[in-house]
């Protein structure tokens, strides 16, 4: 902060007032953009849909749940038509347990994996809109119902859910979760979706026209980055096809949903790795493949500023760890140093209010944690992210123990 308006103030372009203009534009882009969306309100022709639950290593009190919240569902006055659960093969003893539980859905064994899993269960399904809900999910009544809306356009292929974070009080980390989730639904994806362009129709609740996604289920299973089969990024993936093929992908902020969220600092850096992993593959093969191109333009700058930023953020990281506290060290200026750094988190706290306000908005205790979720950003996520490129293609569903949360996607 100091010495950005020493730089501005002395007319220098110095890299603090290159990376504040850069990060400024782009979060106004995205903020402008998702101030003129509207959700779909349009009536329903169709109400049958087939709903599809992949599951691998859920506790059954979470799976229970997740199938009675879809159970619960009305599109129209009617029940979700068919409710379908594929189950990995690596754990058959679920399967009796399933079939006593559930008499009503549909149970499939699918190979390890969940992109065959998202495939068997499409490609099993019986009507043609098919929705995919992850096994930790909980959908509101009527989110299948708002999530079909959009689908009367028979241009849409899929429609994804306002995604938030089950029980966010329970600690410091889920607060934190559902902070960025909120953030997520409220500036990006909104802004993506006035022009049909989300560029992940996150998995945990979503609902796709089965005729559109159907000529691209070979490549969902079929990827390959470096030469090594794709595991995890399902529906970053199966988003991708949609809009390579013309697509629309869009969002229904009147459909909620809620999910299981990591409640340790290891299970939720460890979810984030791997979620980062995913879209840095997702956007290196978007720009090699061309396709973006040819899409609209705030397409291609999300995942442009999504992938160069975290660079150009590591070199602010390292020079302010050099103003901060290598310089006074070595000159023995620690009041000038403890000045400085008080300055530090301040401003950044400051900004960061300034840019999570959609959030804050709507949670007001919120901004007592600021400064934990500006130094969290800082000191957490950026490492995970550099972290994220030198492990790039290291892939798996899940990254949990059996029955602990937050682990799928």
């Amino acid at each position: 902060m100091i010495v950005f308006w020493e730089q501005l103030v002395a007319g220098r372009i110095g890299i603090f007032v290159i990376f504040a203009f850069t990060a400024w534009f782009v979060w106004s882009v995205r903020l402008w953009y998702s101030l003129g969306y509207k959700p779909w309100t349009n009536e329903i022709t169709n109400y049958r849909v087939t709903m599809v639950i992949p599951t691998y290593h859920e506790s059954r009190e979470t799976l229970e749940k997740s199938i009675c919240a879809l159970k619960a569902n009305r599109i129209n006055g009617h029940e979700v038509a068919e409710i379908i659960v594929v189950m990995d093969a690596r754990e058959m003893e679920l399967k009796d347990w399933l079939d006593e539980k559930f008499p009503f859905c549909r149970v499939l064994v699918a190979p390890p994996g969940k992109r065959w899993a998202v495939r068997m269960g499409i490609e099993a399904a019986s009507y043609d809109k098919v929705g995919i809900v992850e096994s930790d999910t909980f959908a509101d009544p009527d989110a299948v119902q708002e999530l079909m809306r959009p689908l009367e356009d028979p241009e849409v292929g899929g429609v994804v859910a306002f995604q938030r974070v089950y029980n966010p009080k329970e600690n410091m980390c889920t607060r934190l979760m559902d902070w960025m989730e909120s953030l997520k639904y409220r500036i990006s994806v909104p802004g993506l979706s006035k022009n049909g362009v989300v560029n992940v129709l996150g998995g945990r609740l979503v609902v796709f026209n089965r005729e559109l996604v159907l000529p691209l289920l070979p490549r969902l299973t079929g990827e390959r980055f470096l030469g090594k089969p794709c595991v995890a990024g399902d529906d970053g993936r199966l988003t991708s096809l949609l809009l390579e093929a013309g697509w629309k992908s869009i969002y229904q902020s009147t459909s909620h949903c809620y999910t299981v969220s990591p409640n340790t600092w290891r299970s939720l850096l460890r979810q984030r790795l791997r979620w980062q992993r995913n879209s840095n593959r997702r956007i290196i093969n978007a720009f090699k493949d061309g396709w973006v191109f040819r899409r609209h333009w705030t397409l291609g700058f999300q995942m442009a500023s999504t992938f160069v930023m975290p660079f150009f953020f590591g070199l602010i990281v390292v020079k302010t760890i050099q103003l901060l506290f290598i310089y006074p060290l070595i000159n023995g200026m620690w009041e000038s140093g403890l000045v400085r750094l008080g300055i530090f988190l301040v401003g950044i706290t400051v900004t960061r209010g300034i840019r999570t306000y959609p959030h804050l908005a709507n949670a007001r205790y919120d901004i007592i944690l600021l400064p934990f979720y500006a130094l969290y950003l800082i000191f957490l996520m950026w490492p995970v992210r550099m972290f994220s490129f030198l492990t790039l293609n290291q892939q798996g569903w899940i990254t949990r123990q059996v029955a602990s949360p937050g682990g799928m996607g």
